[in-house]
């Protein structure tokens, strides 16, 4: 069977990234919001702790997931190549094992709100194994060994400009559904009773994460207008760079949204000012690196060889 071609398997890559994307950005929603719910006050030591768990592992599976596409604007610019569909892949695989976590603590803290511990443990253990073994699993039943040669950044394809825009805008769709999911219920969080109790400057800090979200929603909708009105919808290398750098600053304010309720649900789980900014601090240093860092490092690395 003769190869695909690589920017239609980045595409078919892309096109799967969306729908985990989706996925734990709802499921990252639901475990902010389910800290402002009445019965989250009643939840006993061992509860929140896991819910601060699977609370880290949605987040850093969302990390993941941006990651390809970031990497696609900022070190392939529109191209495809072997090394970004690898990274693609990997990042999905990582991405999933950091979802199953997700699932089993949310798993363990739903069900120890019915019963006993020890049920709590074995129905969160029965939903990370159910997880793993269907997506690893089933998949390395069926895995087949590939070559796998060349150098550390692989083959590389130059795509033409209507492929690349399609592609841009492909990685928009990945980020734009989990960001507007993200956004409604942050918005709902402010109608909880709960959140009317909070600290100003707790309420202070999830009003921003709001506002910074919603930045990332306008950026990230954008260039599909802009498409529209300004090129009516033709093909323009001016609007494939336009539409790369709006979708590489969404990330930003995206980043600091998802920092921000990060602060805000540490000291929900906590009550500690301290470890609030600390947390909130670290997610939004693991964001930008995994975003921004470490793909401009490698375009450094790609510029010296």
């Amino acid at each position: 069977m003769t190869r695909e071609k690589l920017a239609t398997r980045l595409k078919t890559s892309l096109d799967e990234l969306r729908m985990q994307v989706l996925g734990a950005q709802v499921l990252l929603g639901f475990q902010f919001q389910s800290l402002f719910q009445p019965a989250f006050e009643r939840n006993c030591s061992a509860s929140r702790a896991v819910a601060a768990i699977g609370l880290v592992a949605i987040c850093l599976s969302v990390a993941a997931l941006v990651a390809p596409p970031a990497q696609h604007r900022l070190v392939e610019r529109g191209d495809a190549s072997d090394r970004i569909l690898r990274i693609a892949n990997r990042c999905a695989g990582v991405s999933l094992g950091l979802l199953a976590i997700a699932l089993g603590c949310d798993a363990y803290v739903a069900a120890a709100a019915q019963g006993s511990s020890a049920r709590a443990i074995g129905f969160a253990c029965l939903v990370v194994g159910v997880a793993v073994g269907t997506w690893f699993g089933v998949g390395l039943m069926w895995r087949r060994r590939r070559f796998r040669g060349g150098d550390d950044m692989g083959e590389r394809e130059t795509v033409d400009l209507h492929t690349k825009i399609e592609q841009m805008l492909t990685e928009s769709r990945v980020i734009l559904p989990g960001a507007q999911a993200m956004l409604g219920f942050q918005l709902i969080v402010t109608m909880t009773d709960a959140f009317g109790n909070l600290p100003p400057a707790v309420k202070g800090a999830h009003f921003s994460a709001l506002s910074a979200v919603m930045l990332s929603v306008i950026l990230l909708i954008t260039p599909a207008a802009v498409h529209r009105l300004s090129f009516e919808g033709e093909d323009y290398a001016r609007f494939h760079r336009i539409g790369s750098w709006l979708l590489t600053i969404a990330l930003v304010p995206l980043a600091a949204g998802i920092a921000l309720d990060f602060s805000v649900a540490t000291w929900r789980l906590s009550s500690s000012a301290v470890g609030a900014i600390w947390g909130g601090v670290g997610m939004f240093t693991v964001l930008i690196a995994v975003w921004y860092v470490w793909p401009l490092s490698l375009r450094g690395r790609r510029k010296q060889s």
